[in-house]
């Protein structure tokens, strides 16, 4: 078989499994893709925000010094967070991406993980956040099993 007739065949080989694979409906499913995730955050510590914000400012046992010493600086996930309109108006996370806030809408059911950057002076009982990403919740296993679980302690 000369080199022209093998490229004449491979040509019209993968003209068949293109047309087949349309068929199919390959190129016409939406590719899905993962959101950007850092590394690190497979590490965070998965926490409820009252417990949170508990350790910083509960009249009964939290302590702001303590907890900043403790906490701020490290990477925090708060799963199944349903986004509401006074959510969006407050929102304190300095997102990773830009155009990620814009994007929620209230009822999206996500999960919102970030670098714990401590209280804010303006705004008492407060905390801030960056580097903050809002996946779909449950589409991103965060944190990895054997990450840190949260328990209150100074």
């Amino acid at each position: 078989m000369s080199l022209s007739r093998i490229k004449v065949a491979g040509l019209a080989l993968l003209a068949v499994i293109s047309g087949t694979l349309a068929g199919f409906g390959c190129t016409r499913a939406p590719i899905s893709t993962l959101p950007f995730v850092p590394p690190s955050y497979y590490a965070a510590v998965e926490v409820q925000a009252d417990e949170l914000l508990g350790a910083y400012f509960e009249p009964d046992w939290g302590n702001a010094q303590a907890a900043s010493k403790a906490y701020d600086n490290l990477t925090f996930v708060f799963k199944h967070v349903t986004v509401s309109q006074y959510m969006l108006g407050t929102i304190r996370c300095q997102a990773l991406l830009g155009g990620a806030v814009a994007a929620l809408k209230p009822g999206d059911i996500i999960d919102v993980a970030g670098v714990n950057r401590g209280m804010i002076a303006d705004k008492p009982e407060w905390l801030s956040f960056n580097g903050c990403i809002f996946p779909p919740s449950g589409s991103v296993n965060l944190p990895a099993p054997g990450a840190p679980s949260f328990v209150p302690s100074y």
